[in-house]
C-alpha cells in the first residue's frame, strides 16, 4: 500500500495497528517495533508521539503490565492517560536499565547513580506487589531480576562482610532485602551453594537480630491508639508517655515518622505535566524481610547432619538427593531431618512443570508473585502509616479517599498457627551491652541463637455492643498498660454465646463469644473464625478508651509432620491473649507459659504479612506461585520485665496459619 494511502487512513485505526505493532512479539518486552512504525513519515509521527497521543501508550501499558492493582490503590481521578503512559516509558527504561546491569561489573557511583540504583529496587518491589502474573514474568525473565540481586549482593553487600560495625537501615537495603524475599522460592532455598548461604545469611543478621538498632513496627508497639494529635496540641495528659488508660511508661515515646522513599522525587505514578507531587511511600522495614528470609531458610535445614535418617519420616534405606526432592514433591512436604547441601548436580528439570513449592506445616510461605491482592495491606502501610501523627498522610497530598487507609481484614488472625521463635542467650546479650559498638556485629553472629517450635489455636473476637447486657450502656473494656499487651488488670474471660434475631429468616439464633469482665462492667466480644466470615463484619468503632478487638489462644501441640529439634517454650496449657491496633494491624499479644519457673511471660508485637501459597491458579501463569492461603504472623518477643524505652532482651518469630 502506498504511503499516501496509508497516511488516509481514519486515526482510530492508524492507533490500533500501531497498538497490535507495539505487542506483536511472542514475549513481554520493549515497544521497540513501534519506533519503526513513528518513522515511516511525519504524519505517523505527529500522530502516535507519546507527548500528543498518550492514549495509545496507556493502552500499552494496560497490555504489558498488570493493572489491577494500581486501580485498587488509587483513585480514578489520579489514572489518567498522560500517567500511564509516562509511566510506561521509565519502567522501560528501569527495566533495561537492570537487564543491562545484571552482567555487568561497572556498579561504581560513576557508572551506577545512587538516585538511579534506589528507583531501579523500588520499581522492582512495587512490581512484584503489584505483579498478578505479568510484572513477575517481565522481572524474571527479561529484567534478570535474580542476576541483578545477586550481582548487588557481591558487588554492594559484600564489602559490608568485613566492617565490625552494625549497619544502618538504608533504603537501598531495605529494598534490596524485600526484593530477594519476592525472588526466594522452595527449589531455591533448597539448591543453595553453602558458601553463598553463609555469606548471605551473615548479611541478615543484623538486621534479623539487632532489635535494639532496626525498627520493627512502623509506630512504637506500646502506643496503642493512633494517629496521635499534632505535637504542637498534645498535653501532659496526652503525652506519649503515658498509656491509653493514663499510666506512666516512665519514658517519653520516639515517635519520629519512618523516612521516605528518594525513589520518586514527585512520588509515584506523578503527573508528568503537573506540579503537584502525588502519593509518597515510606521506606519498608527491613527486619521484616530479614526475618522471612532467615526463617525461610532456617525451616529447610536440616536438624542434624546429612545421612541421619529418623524412622518415622524415611524408609529403611537412604535416599538420594533427587529421591528427596521427589518425596517433597509428591508428599507436600520436605522433612528438614534431611538436606540438599550442594546439591547443585540434581537434575530440576523434570519438576519445572509441576509445583514444587509446598512447604510442611512449620515452613514459611514465600511470597506470592501472581496475587497483588496479598500486598494491598502492605502498599496501604507504606502510604498512609508512615507518620504517627497524621491520619493519612496521602490524603493531604493526592486527596486519596478514605478506602485508601489500612484496613485490616476481621478474622484473619482466627486458626491454627506454626512456627517458631529464636532469640540469643542471656550471656550473649549482656555481653553486646557491655561491648563497644564495633564489637557489636562479631558478638552478634557468634551469638549462640535458641530456636522454639510454636503451635497455637487462636481465635478474634470483636466487640458487640447489640448482644452484650445492657447494650444500650454497653462498652468496650478499657485499656491497660502496654507491657500486658494494651490489657487491664484482673480481666476475666468466660467462653460463651449470645442470642441475637435473624431478620432475614425470622428466627432466634446463637452467636459464639466470650463474656469479658473488667471492674463491674460485663462486655460481650463475638468470635469472628475466618476472614470469610469477616468479609461481612465491619470493624467496631475504635477510640483511645477501649479495646474493640481481642485476641485469646492456647497452645496446643505441634503437627506430626513437625521436625523434633529444639526446645518447645510453650507446652500445651500456655494461653495468650491480646489486642489488634486497627490504624495499621500490629497484634500485641502477652503470653502465659504453662511453666512459669522455667519460661514465665513474653510479650508479641507483629504483624501479618502479605504472601502465602497454593497449588497456583488457572488464571495465572504457568510457572508462578499463586497465594491462596494466609501470610506469615512476623514481629518480635521481649519480657515483660524490663521498662519500655531500655534496650532489652528480644527474640524473633514467624509464624503460618494452617491451611
Amino acid at each position: 500500500m502506498p504511503r499516501h494511502a496509508l497516511s488516509s487512513l481514519a486515526v482510530e485505526l492508524i492507533q490500533n495497528i500501531a497498538f497490535y505493532v507495539a505487542l506483536d512479539t511472542p514475549t513481554i518486552r520493549p515497544p521497540q517495533d513501534l519506533l519503526n512504525f513513528l518513522l515511516l513519515n511525519r504524519h505517523f509521527h505527529s500522530l502516535l508521539d507519546i507527548s500528543r497521543n498518550s492514549s495509545l501508550y496507556s493502552r500499552i501499558f494496560a497490555a504489558q503490565f498488570d493493572t489491577s492493582a494500581i486501580y485498587r490503590r488509587f483513585p480514578p481521578s489520579a489514572l489518567t492517560a498522560p500517567v500511564f503512559a509516562a509511566e510506561l516509558k521509565r519502567r522501560w527504561e528501569v527495566l533495561k536499565r537492570i537487564r543491562a546491569k545484571s552482567w555487568s561489573l561497572r556498579w561504581t557511583p560513576y557508572y551506577y547513580p545512587r538516585a538511579n540504583m534506589i528507583e531501579d529496587l523500588m520499581t522492582i518491589y512495587l512490581m512484584f506487589t503489584e505483579s498478578d502474573g505479568r510484572n513477575a514474568l517481565i522481572l524474571l525473565n527479561f529484567a534478570r531480576v535474580g542476576e541483578w540481586l545477586d550481582a548487588y549482593f557481591k558487588l554492594i553487600m559484600t564489602p559490608q562482610y568485613y566492617d565490625p560495625k552494625m549497619p544502618e537501615e538504608t533504603e537501598e537495603t531495605a529494598l534490596w532485602l524485600w526484593n530477594c524475599w519476592f525472588t526466594l522460592d522452595y527449589e531455591k532455598s533448597m539448591t543453595e551453594p553453602e558458601g553463598h548461604r553463609v555469606r548471605f545469611e551473615f548479611e541478615l543478621i543484623p538486621y534479623l537480630m539487632g532489635t535494639w538498632k532496626y525498627p520493627h513496627a512502623y509506630a512504637p508497639w506500646h502506643v496503642r491508639h493512633l494517629p496521635l494529635p499534632p505535637p504542637s496540641t498534645l498535653t501532659s495528659s496526652m503525652t506519649p508517655s503515658t498509656s491509653s488508660d493514663g499510666q506512666s511508661l516512665g519514658v517519653p515515646l520516639s515517635l519520629s515518622p519512618r523516612p521516605t522513599s528518594k525513589a520518586f522525587p514527585r512520588g509515584y505514578l506523578a503527573h508528568p505535566q503537573s506540579s503537584v507531587s502525588s502519593v509518597q511511600l515510606s521506606v519498608p522495614l527491613a527486619h521484616h524481610a530479614a526475618i522471612l528470609l532467615y526463617m525461610a531458610r532456617v525451616s529447610d535445614r536440616p536438624a542434624f547432619p546429612h545421612g541421619v535418617q529418623d524412622p518415622e519420616v524415611l524408609p529403611d534405606f537412604f535416599l538420594t538427593d533427587e529421591q528427596l526432592l521427589q518425596q517433597a514433591h509428591d508428599q507436600g512436604t520436605f522433612p528438614s531431618f534431611t538436606t540438599l547441601y550442594n546439591n547443585s548436580d540434581v537434575d530440576l528439570s523434570s519438576f519445572t512443570n509441576r509445583d514444587p513449592y509446598t512447604p510442611s506445616y512449620m515452613h514459611v510461605r514465600y511470597a506470592a508473585i501472581a496475587n497483588s491482592k496479598r500486598w494491598d495491606a502492605e502498599f496501604a502501610r507504606l502510604v498512609t502509616c508512615r507518620d504517627p501523627f497524621l491520619d493519612t498522610p496521602g490524603e493531604l497530598e493526592l486527596g486519596l479517599p478514605a478506602s485508601m487507609r489500612y484496613k485490616y481484614t476481621p478474622g484473619s488472625f482466627s486458626g491454627i498457627w506454626d512456627g517458631r521463635t529464636m532469640i540469643i542467650t542471656a550471656d550473649s546479650f549482656h555481653q553486646i551491652l557491655t561491648s563497644p559498638d564495633d564489637q557489636s556485629l562479631n558478638l552478634l553472629e557468634d551469638a549462640f541463637k535458641l530456636h522454639a517450635l510454636q503451635s497455637w489455636s487462636i481465635t478474634e473476637y470483636h466487640f458487640s455492643q447489640f448482644l452484650s447486657p445492657s447494650s444500650s450502656t454497653a462498652t468496650p473494656i478499657r485499656p491497660g498498660h502496654p507491657l500486658n499487651a494494651h490489657l487491664p488488670d484482673k480481666l476475666v474471660i468466660e467462653k460463651t454465646a449470645a442470642m441475637w434475631y435473624d431478620c432475614q429468616s425470622g428466627r432466634q439464633r446463637w452467636k459464639d463469644g466470650i463474656t469479658v469482665k473488667q471492674n463491674g462492667t460485663t462486655a460481650f466480644y463475638e468470635e469472628i473464625s475466618s476472614p470469610a466470615d469477616g468479609e461481612t463484619h465491619a470493624l467496631p468503632d475504635t477510640s483511645a478508651a477501649s479495646l474493640p478487638i481481642l485476641i485469646v489462644g492456647h497452645a496446643i501441640a505441634p503437627p506430626s509432620t513437625a521436625p523434633e529439634e529444639g526446645l518447645r517454650r510453650f507446652q500445651a496449657g500456655s494461653t495468650m491473649c491480646g489486642t489488634i491496633r486497627p490504624w495499621d494491624g500490629l497484634i500485641t499479644l502477652s503470653i502465659q507459659s504453662s511453666e512459669p519457673d522455667r519460661f514465665g511471660s513474653w510479650i508479641w508485637s507483629g504483624y501479618l504479612v502479605g504472601g502465602g501459597l497454593g497449588a497456583g491458579s488457572t488464571n495465572s501463569p504457568p510457572g508462578l506461585r499463586c497465594a491462596e492461603g494466609e501470610g506469615n504472623f512476623i514481629g518480635r518477643q521481649r519480657e515483660p520485665t524490663m521498662e519500655l524505652g531500655r534496650m532489652t532482651w528480644e527474640g524473633v518469630f514467624c509464624m503460618s496459619k494452617r491451611l
